[in-house]
C-alpha cells in the first residue's frame, strides 16, 4: 500500500505563490489597458518584464537556502544577486533591440518588473504573520 507523506510547505514558498498570483493579476490588467489604447509593444514588454520578475523571485527563493552566516567561518560568493540583475538587464536590452519602438519596449519591461514592488507594497504586509 502506498503511504501518502504530508510535507510542510515553507512559508516563504506560500508567500511567493501569493505574490506571483497578484503580480499576474496586475500584469493582466496592465496588458489589457495597454492593448485597449493601442500600445502593443508596451503590452508585450509588460509580459516579458513580468515573466522575468517571476524568474527572479524563484531565483531569490532558491538563493535563500544557500545563505551561510559568516559566523561559521565560511566565505560564500553569492552569484544569485549578480545573475538576477544580469537577467533584468538582458530583458531591457532584448526589448530595446527586438521591437520597432525601443522606448515603448523598455517602458513595458520596466512596468512588468515594477509589478512585484507595487504588489509587495500594497498587499504583502497583510500576508506576514
Amino acid at each position: 500500500m502506498i503511504k501518502l507523506i504530508k510535507t510542510k510547505i515553507d512559508d516563504s514558498y506560500l508567500f511567493l505563490l501569493r505574490l506571483i498570483v497578484y503580480i499576474t493579476l496586475f500584469a493582466f490588467a496592465e496588458f489589457t489597458f495597454a492593448m485597449l489604447f493601442g500600445y502593443k509593444v508596451v503590452a508585450i514588454g509588460i509580459l516579458i518584464g513580468t515573466a522575468g520578475m517571476v524568474l527572479g523571485l524563484f531565483s531569490l527563493l532558491k538563493g535563500k537556502k544557500r545563505i551561510v552566516s559568516l559566523a561559521d567561518g565560511k566565505i560564500v560568493l553569492e552569484l544569485g544577486y549578480f545573475i538576477r540583475y544580469l537577467l533584468y538587464t538582458s530583458l531591457f536590452l532584448f526589448s530595446a533591440i527586438a521591437f520597432g519602438s525601443p522606448l515603448q519596449g523598455i517602458l513595458g519591461v520596466f512596468v512588468g518588473l515594477l509589478n512585484a514592488k507595487i504588489v509587495a507594497f500594497l498587499f504583502a504586509w497583510r500576508w506576514l504573520k
